[in-house]
């Protein structure tokens, strides 16, 4: 009361001078009793107030028996934002949109399981019951008595055995076994309800595991009484009988039971003497093992009730090379990349032959000496690839082929490598509707090495004014160019070889519907593919909705093809491989601006029915239909054998499937009108 009163002047004086600025003192008035958002309302250009981005809305929060719950926050999903909450008595009030369409609340509390909660836009309050989270106890007692013993014990979601992986470590605690199992006991607090491993391990006793169900209240697992655990004892020595120090000798539970939570993984190094010893293993299971050392292939096998393992690693082969410039000088510090590659050769249509090499992973990293030399182990017998691994750098990459079993590991000398910088090319990526630069695009440019049927090829971004520099391209070739950015259509440009710069203009594209005809089965194994000039990537691919619609947004100006293919082995896995046997295939011209539409097996004649092999249905294969002097057509046969397509004329259609030839007893008379009760019985597999 003393501070109001010390403060009334000055209120007075605010007040007297707001008298003074409006001329009207019956106007003045009752704007100063509506207080400060009455004043904004005064004055040219006033506006109406805006309506409230948020409202308040009533939340209690109680578990199952209908108790409060306390310590409550809340976020607005699917982002997760936080909202404000503010106590009132026994509820909480909430911060949500005002208006719009139905909001849910994510709603959280320690010990308590999340739950989300609706809440409708006319809802005057609501309401969230939490599941209470529980706990689990258990009391470990040592076999032995007298021995104190350091136990880990962790708690773990159960999955599928034959998963392969391991399940989500909830908890872990440790405990000093003791005499009396009370001392022993262990509370592992908040756990979800639901089913959980209860595992343990220690240095020497044996690591077990037992399952724990968990509602809301506590989970007595009782008394676990550990056992001794079994040690494995060994020696890793190479193929000349010498000893192999710091060797890594890793031993997992086996292979059908590695998955399940507290399955035993332990690894340990060898010692100076090439001696080892693993501990706390469970005394009735077989074990994977691995044993791995630098210069050494990895030894792997399966260990039974033995308790000796003695290891023989064989020495890896090593590879040597030096890395020179075009004068013969060495080059010093430059990296050297190898990775294991799978190398591929087929035959087009002409005869000529094409190399492919698929990298399948890292084997190791090494940069030259000072006399230019390197060299690393070869660990697997795989074949590997070498090459500079600095940006500008080219050389024409070493392949090693992969080594059999018998053949000596000895040592290879790949000699010199020549190493000569490459051609540089830069430019700008550019609006073709005026001229403004393109940030963010991405460029690609290949070209034809010496290796017959391989590309040489490398990327880099366009930068914030459009310009890319892109270096390490082979002198004397000429170079495909191709630029991508979201929300314009790619653009491929040929450079020459004299060509040191070049702009290349990006515009939005024309548009292509599309829609490809088939079965249920047959749309959800469909992918749709399109590329000019012949050439197709995992990039250009259109998804297919379940009608068998597509879209395609900034598609390339010029003629593009698509084709229809079919993921034959798992429509559920998208890693699944694609059969390009007897493709549907139809071009359309696309303009600038423009939408076109394009069809794919969606005209002429239907034909349907039923395919068996040896007198069984044959699910789940691509089958082609041929008639001399008309475009071929397919289908992909559901479980039962069945299929349905179209074709473009009647006469009879001639079948293949599975590499069978085409003959007249695998066919179909087609009339005008189509054919829906087409069978035809292909030879057993192998005949």
């Amino acid at each position: 009361m003393d501070t109001l009163r010390r403060h009334r002047p000055s209120l007075s004086r605010v007040r007297c001078r707001l008298d003074r600025t409006f001329a009207v003192r019956d106007l003045a008035a009752p704007i100063l009793r509506a207080g400060l958002p009455a004043l904004l309302l005064i004055g040219p250009g006033a506006r109406a107030a805006e309506p409230p981005a948020t409202r308040s809305v009533p939340l209690k929060v109680v578990d199952r028996i209908g108790r409060p719950v306390k310590d409550v926050s809340a976020c607005l999903m699917p982002a997760c934002a936080k909202v404000a909450l503010r106590p009132e008595k026994d509820r909480f009030v909430a911060e949500v949109p005002a208006a719009g369409s139905p909001v849910t609340l994510r709603i959280s509390a320690r010990s308590f399981e999340p739950a989300e909660l609706p809440v409708p836009p006319d809802a005057a309050a609501v309401e969230a019951k939490l599941r209470a989270r529980g706990s689990v106890r258990a009391a470990f007692l040592s076999v032995d008595e007298k021995r104190s013993e350091k136990l880990t014990v962790s708690l773990k979601e159960t999955i599928d055995p034959n998963a392969g992986t391991r399940g989500r470590l909830l908890s872990e605690r440790s405990v000093t076994l003791a005499p009396r199992p009370a001392s022993n006991a262990v509370v592992l607090e908040d756990v979800p309800p639901g089913d959980w491993v209860l595992a343990w391990e220690g240095p020497t006793l044996a690591a077990g595991s037992r399952l724990a169900r968990v509602g809301e209240t506590r989970c007595d697992a009782g008394t676990v009484t550990v056992a001794a655990g079994r040690s494995v004892a060994g020696a890793v020595r190479d193929d000349l009988g010498s000893v192999v120090p710091g060797a890594r000798v890793r031993l997992r539970s086996d292979p059908s039971v590695a998955g399940r939570p507290g399955a035993v993984d332990r690894s340990t190094p060898s010692g100076s003497d090439g001696s080892f010893t693993v501990t706390g293993l469970p005394v009735d299971e077989s074990f994977a093992f691995s044993v791995s050392a630098s210069g050494h292939e990895e030894a792997r096998g399966t260990l039974g009730g033995e308790t000796r393992l003695e290891v023989v690693l064989v020495r890896a082969q090593r590879v040597s090379g030096r890395l020179v410039d075009e004068t013969g000088a060495p080059l010093a510090g430059v990296p050297v990349a190898v990775t294991y590659v799978t190398t591929q050769v087929t035959t087009d249509a002409r005869g000529n032959e094409r190399r492919s090499t698929t990298v399948e992973g890292h084997a190791a990293d090494v940069t030259s000496g000072e006399d230019g030399t390197f060299s690393f182990h070869r660990n697997l017998p795989a074949s590997v690839r070498v090459e500079p691994g600095r940006q500008g750098l080219l050389a024409e990459p070493r392949i090693l082929e992969p080594l059999g079993e018998d053949e000596p590991r000895g040592e290879a000398d790949l000699g010199d490598l020549v190493v000569r910088k490459g051609r540089v090319l830069s430019g700008r990526v550019l609006r073709a509707d005026g001229g403004a630069p393109v940030p963010g695009a991405r460029l690609e440019a290949s070209w034809r090495t010496d290796a017959p049927g391989e590309l040489g090829a490398v990327s880099a971004t366009s930068e914030a004014h459009g310009s890319f520099r892109l270096t390490g391209i082979l002198p004397g070739r000429d170079v495909t160019l191709t630029a991508r950015r979201d929300g314009f259509s790619p653009r491929t440009v040929r450079v020459e070889t004299e060509a040191d710069s070049v702009d290349v203009l990006l515009g939005r594209g024309g548009r292509v519907t599309g829609r490809a005809c088939g079965t249920a089965w047959e749309i959800a194994s469909m992918a749709i593919w399109y590329g000019s000039g012949g050439g197709f990537s995992n990039r250009n691919q259109a998804e297919v909705d379940a009608s068998g619609g597509f879209v395609l947004e900034n598609a390339e100006v010029g003629t593009l093809t698509f084709v229809r293919s079919w993921r034959f082995r798992d429509p559920a896995n998208p890693d699944s491989s694609f059969d390009w046997s007897g493709q549907v295939r139809a071009a359309v011209e696309v303009r600038e601006g423009e939408t076109a539409q394009v069809s794919l097996g969606c005209d002429g004649i239907r034909l349907s029915g039923v395919v068996t092999r040896g007198g069984r249905p044959a699910a789940s294969e691509v089958v082609g239909f041929s008639l001399e002097g008309s475009p071929s057509t397919d289908a992909l046969t559901d479980s039962a054998g069945s299929f349905s397509t179209r074709v473009l004329a009647p006469g009879r259609w001639l079948l293949s499937a599975g590499g069978s030839p085409l003959n007249e007893a695998a066919g179909c008379e087609v009339p005008p009108g189509g054919l829906e009760g087409c069978r035809v019985e292909l030879a057993p597999a192998g005949e």
